[in-house]
């Protein structure tokens, strides 16, 4: 392209930088930071809902869904940036979708986003105008659907509205809770999906999932499983119920390579971690480490792989 002065020419980088910069901020100051975690609120509710941890802070098993309460964060760790929120709880498994209308979404089996949406200020939840219940900062997270995960465990997904609506799942905060059922043990629950990788481009972007592929999941606590992707490349993993201790324990998740197939994905993680998990990946293997005494999840833990005669 050729313009017709200096000026001309100064005016447009001007502009492109301009919308660089415009871009660059938007995509930074809109993805959720800080902490957003459930609590109990003896207040309203009394006391002895919370199963383990501090019930002001790091409760995350509950002897009830409706004493399950969203904190909007402590005061050193709290969301941003300020604006407009919603809330959501859904169940663990495949990559997290809080929008209404999402597969795993049970919070829209009973009112709709706008109902759960919510200001934050400071860091701290501020304002709340819908019929859940709220002393602010806290807002009921109640009601919502029974999860099929067999642990009990749920997901809570803060999402901004400084994007608009629907949310890219990638920039909610998410963080895991269970509701007891026995004893109340914690336990972990791994999720993801094996899938053709027909773009070759290391990352799943929708193509098809591969179905009797095992996944194995070994653990320094001992624990060595092999599960198979079911008939949509889906597969999940719990580990065994434990009563609450300190530390962590590492788990590596790798899959069991098929002939006539090449390994090509993931080089990108993709995965989405709560309560307390930390996820690397390096070599087509995962590492993930979990917390002793929280219940944790980690979904989109994926593997692509192409069929060598395709590349042909």
């Amino acid at each position: 392209m050729k313009f017709s002065s200096r000026l001309s020419f100064r005016l447009a980088v001007a502009f492109l930088v301009l919308m660089g910069i415009g871009a660059a901020l938007a995509g930074v100051a809109l993805a959720v930071s800080g902490a957003g975690y459930t609590t109990v609120n003896e207040a309203v509710d009394g006391p002895n809902h919370c199963k383990n941890g501090n019930p002001g802070v790091n409760c995350n098993i509950y002897d009830g869904k409706e004493f399950v309460w969203l904190n909007g964060g402590p005061a050193a760790n709290g969301l941003g940036p300020d604006g407009r929120y919603f809330f959501a709880v859904l169940e663990p498994g495949g990559q997290p979708d809080p929008n209404d209308g999402g597969a795993k979404n049970l919070s829209d089996d009973f009112d709709a986003f706008t109902n759960r949406t919510f200001a934050v200020t400071g860091g701290e939840v501020s304002a709340y105008g819908g019929t859940h219940d709220a002393t602010i900062p806290l807002i009921r997270l109640f009601p919502y659907a029974d999860t099929s995960n067999p642990g009990g465990v749920y997901i809570l997904a803060i999402c901004s509205l400084g994007k608009g609506y629907p949310v890219d799942p990638r920039d909610c905060k998410y963080d895991a809770f269970k509701v007891k059922k026995g004893v109340a043990k914690v336990q972990a629950f791994l999720s993801g999906k094996k899938y053709e990788d027909a773009h070759t481009l290391g990352q799943f972007d929708g193509e098809n999932g591969l179905a009797g592929w095992q996944i194995r999941i070994q653990c320094t606590d001992g624990t060595s499983a092999t599960v198979t992707t079911d008939a949509n490349g889906n597969w999940s993993f719990a580990t065994p119920l434990r009563f609450p201790t300190t530390g962590t324990t590492t788990c590596t998740v790798s899959e069991v390579q098929q002939p006539d197939w090449l390994q090509t994905g993931n080089t990108v993680d993709q995965s989405v971690a709560t309560g307390g998990a930390t996820v690397s990946l390096s070599n087509f293997v995962y590492t993930v480490v979990l917390p002793n005494d929280r219940v944790s999840t980690v979904d989109g833990l994926y593997f692509g792989n192409v069929c060598r005669f395709n590349l042909q």
